[in-house]
């Protein structure tokens, strides 16, 4: 089976087993972060919401589901047990989570965009677009940062460690202190929106793509 047959037939089964809790999680937050934008019709509560509305949607609409499917993410063995009637290969599996992952950081943004424009309806100002565009591209940098650590570091002793407990950790809080470190010496230099943004999202891409071949090649010599 070809590598790309591969990849498409575990993203084809992850969006079965996993589509309706995404949706549900995406409708959560969808939900939410207009309930908060809706708070703002109210003058006095405006600068409270636009400080919110600009800052944890951002955050939650990249990060949340990313996360929620590394913490269902089973090794090949397992995946292949579960999935009997789907034929995947190692490498086509391990490119099919690195996509799954990639693309559920971006799919939060469509819920985001929704609760910004309600936002900006409500009182044009509430929603703070260089405050916004920079928390995404951190944002986007710890996802992607975290992805590439827990799906290439999961081979090593850290993934046998309280169930994998540690791994998790390890791979969301080193990103989150490296972007957070960079933002905050970014925002003390007065540096463009493009640097605060563009250099952490920059960042985690590479650790994507740099780890994926690193990961491929440590899923092929495990044993079924």
């Amino acid at each position: 089976m070809g590598i790309k047959n591969s990849t498409k037939g575990y993203l084809a089964q992850s969006v079965r087993t996993n589509g309706k809790l995404v949706l549900l999680v995406l409708l959560g937050i969808l939900v939410a972060g207009i309930g908060v934008s809706l708070v703002g019709i109210i003058p006095e509560h405006r600068a409270l919401v636009s400080v919110i509305i600009s800052d944890i949607p951002a955050k939650v609409t990249t990060l949340l589901i990313p996360i929620i499917l590394i913490l269902k993410t089973k090794d090949y063995a397992e995946w292949i047990l579960a999935n009997p009637n789907v034929d995947v290969t190692k490498k086509g599996f391990i490119n099919g989570m690195y996509l799954e992952g990639f693309l559920a950081s971006l799919l939060g943004l469509v819920a985001l965009a929704i609760i910004w424009v309600v936002a900006h309806f409500i009182s044009p100002e509430i929603v703070d677009m260089n405050e916004g565009i920079g928390v995404i591209g951190g944002a986007l940098g710890i996802a992607w940062g975290m992805i590439g650590l827990v799906y290439s570091l999961q081979f090593t002793k850290l993934g046998e460690i309280s169930e994998g407990a540690i791994l998790f950790a390890i791979g969301f809080f080193v990103p989150f202190g490296v972007v957070v470190a960079i933002q905050q010496i970014f925002h003390a230099l007065e540096l463009s929106l493009a640097f605060i943004a563009g250099v952490p999202a920059l960042v985690g891409i590479l650790v994507l793509v740099v780890s994926r071949p690193v990961a491929v090649i440590w899923q092929e010599r495990v044993d079924l």
